[in-house]
């Protein structure tokens, strides 16, 4: 079975946990919620189908947990890292003021700031009384997340505060992404592993590697991505002054970013000098490197082989994906 197909299968299974541990009260706080999880229109008419967003992590946490022979124990921490993640995403939108969340109005933008804080907030309660069901060590687990939920917050805040920097460097990106993106990646795979009572070290390394491809690719397509794909305004990253991947190394090669970019004029500009400053093929080669890493690190567990093909499809989704 291919990756996709496979993240394909794990959706139903992940959402009927969400939907189970979000519940259906008439709440107007639980109403934001369940919308910004794509299960209903902004007037509460339900919606069929599959939710918005690819739950990766809860695919990858089920994959490792499958992979290792623990079967489908690992569902309530996949619901609870999917809720950390939508509450991620609810509060990053209001703080880059992103209008747009998977092609719909993002939540703000309907009810307003403090609902939709407020509703990020529920999704996070919701988590954690996910993980609390865990049947592999619950307080352990639950001890994990909140690890991660602060080693988050702080990589968010170093990304707020490069905003107002005119210059990041490599090292000082890399520390941010590890800490924003690349955590919930290891956590991820670390608790499949946990959940199917095995070693978790060797899967929790290879997720935080995964993670920093994942979040370099999504700075690529935060200004060359297609915006009818990506669900995202083009050259978004550079009007709000994110210090994303190809800004610092643009600025590493001697270029300077306009301590304004607020046209399409404006970002067609700077997009010409990236491509002259090679800034596309830095960032390939970059990606590359973590690719051959990750491939490495799979080789390394003991798993069977259409599970190790199944992560190696992996690797090439997280590192080469346009949406």
């Amino acid at each position: 079975m291919r990756f996709l197909e496979y993240l394909a299968d794990c959706r139903p299974l992940t959402d009927e946990e969400m939907r189970r541990v979000v519940g259906e009260d008439q709440n107007p706080v639980t109403r934001v919620a369940r919308y910004h999880l794509g299960w209903t229109e902004a007037n509460g008419t339900p919606i069929t189908g599959p939710s918005g967003g690819k739950q990766l992590r809860a695919g990858l946490l089920l994959l490792a947990c499958e992979a290792l022979g623990g079967g489908r124990a690992g569902l309530p921490a996949a619901a609870a890292i999917e809720l950390f993640h939508a509450m991620t995403l609810l509060h990053d939108d209001i703080m880059d003021r992103d209008r747009q969340r998977r092609g719909r109005p993002a939540a703000w933008t309907i009810w307003g700031e403090a609902t939709a804080i407020n509703a990020g907030d529920l999704l996070l309660t919701r988590a954690f009384a996910a993980l609390a069901e865990f049947g592999a060590d619950p307080t352990a687990s639950i001890r994990r997340m909140a690890d991660a939920c602060g080693a988050v917050i702080r990589g968010q805040q170093l990304d707020l505060q490069f905003e107002t920097r005119s210059a990041v460097s490599a090292s000082e990106y890399e520390q941010m992404i590890a800490l924003k993106t690349a955590t919930l990646f290891g956590l991820a795979l670390e608790m499949g592993a946990v959940a199917a009572g095995c070693d978790s070290d060797p899967w929790r390394r290879l997720g935080h590697q995964l993670g920093l491809a994942f979040q370099m690719r999504d700075d690529a397509l935060g200004i060359w991505g297609d915006p009818q794909v990506t669900g995202k305004p083009a050259g978004g990253d550079l009007r709000r002054g994110k210090k994303s991947l190809p800004v610092v190394l643009y600025v590493q090669a001697g270029g300077q970013i306009p301590a304004t970019v607020a046209t399409d004029e404006d970002v067609r500009t700077l997009l010409d000098r990236f491509d002259e400053a090679g800034v596309a093929s830095q960032m390939r080669e970059r990606l590359t490197g973590i690719q051959a890493h990750c491939r490495d690190l799979v080789g390394g567990l003991a798993v069977k082989k259409n599970y190790a093909q199944m992560l190696d499809e992996m690797v090439d989704l997280v590192a080469d994906r346009d949406y």
